[in-house]
């Protein structure tokens, strides 16, 4: 069966009828301030989708400003393009896991990514010891 516009029409459709049943938290302007926050720090993230249990949410992703778009991110390498309000949440984790087994992870810039999170008001996220989320959507 090939996958034509009606294909992609009804599966938006049935994507958008989800996310009207979530509570949303970001809008693309607040999401777009993120990923500018993140490209700037150089920071890698895990993401999830609205919809979608088959995706791996443990690859961790980069973006660069110029991928950041009006209304979404222009990276084939994360799923996209994508819309801005496809996202569940993204985590930024503390520490990069080692390749090696020997090796310590190595630590990402928090602190001074978490301070310019602050500066950009209120948002809907969770800080562990382990990773920092920024939520698309609330249950």
């Amino acid at each position: 069966m090939p996958y034509g516009a009606d294909y992609y029409a009804e599966m938006e459709r049935r994507t958008r009828k989800v996310a009207d049943s979530l509570v949303p938290c970001m809008n693309d302007t607040k999401w777009r301030e993120v990923f500018a926050c993140m490209a700037r720090h150089g920071l890698q993230f895990n993401i999830a989708w609205i919809r979608n249990d088959s995706w791996d949410t443990r690859i961790l992703h980069r973006v660069w400003e110029a991928w950041i778009g009006r209304q979404g991110i222009r990276d084939p390498g994360i799923g996209g393009p994508c819309d801005y309000w496809e996202i569940l949440w993204i985590r930024v984790p503390v520490a990069l896991p080692s390749t090696y087994v020997s090796q310590v992870p190595k630590r990402q810039p928090i602190e001074p990514f978490l301070a310019d999170l602050a500066s950009l008001g209120s948002l809907p996220q969770r800080q562990t010891e382990e990773y920092v989320e920024i939520r698309g959507y609330e249950f």
